[in-house]
């Protein structure tokens, strides 16, 4: 949390999923009053802790009005994308939909507009493991593991990029 001579920023979570942020406040280090308070009530979710709806969604550069997003059990099943022109109307954007194998790994992405699938990402697992990604615009990644099964990079346009980790071994650059 950061401080400053004056002020500390604090961040407030939910009391039953504490990854879901709820507030960030300025407040005054000399009487603990709250100057200022951002409310972070633009994601809904469920009673399991998924997120359900998103106001203001970006996707692709573009904020829209809000996302649905529809579960299948623990799996994200759709998200719908929505505008609004005017209040209380909303107009369905896109669709993206997701298909997953008898072990929980997604294997299909599909992007809907007006019914019609626009776009399709087939993903070829073995295991756990994602080993090759095609789209039906003719894309294609092949991704790469070391001994011990971890992702080390991938292939992309007859090129090859190869993923930088820190000591903890998240990613850090390609």
């Amino acid at each position: 949390m950061p401080t400053y001579a004056d002020k500390t920023i604090r961040y407030y979570y939910t009391n039953t999923w504490k990854d879901q942020l709820t507030k960030i406040a300025v407040v005054n280090n000399q009487d603990n009053e709250i100057i200022e308070e951002v409310l972070y009530d633009f994601i809904h979710y469920d009673e399991l802790g998924n997120p359900t709806k998103i106001l203001n969604f970006k996707y692709k550069n573009i904020t829209y009005h809000h996302a649905n997003l529809e579960y299948d059990g623990r799996q994200l099943a759709s998200i719908k994308i929505y505008n609004s022109n005017i209040e209380d109307e909303t107009t369905l954007v896109e669709t993206v939909s997701y298909k997953y194998n008898d072990q929980g790994i997604r294997t299909i992405k599909e992007f809907i507009i007006d019914e019609e699938i626009i776009k399709t990402i087939e993903y070829f697992v073995d295991g756990d493991k994602v080993l090759k990604e095609t789209c039906n615009d003719g894309t294609i990644l092949d991704y790469f593991y070391d001994i011990d099964n971890k992702l080390t990079g991938f292939s992309y346009n007859n090129n090859i990029y190869l993923y930088i980790r820190n000591i903890q071994r998240d990613i850090t650059k390609i």
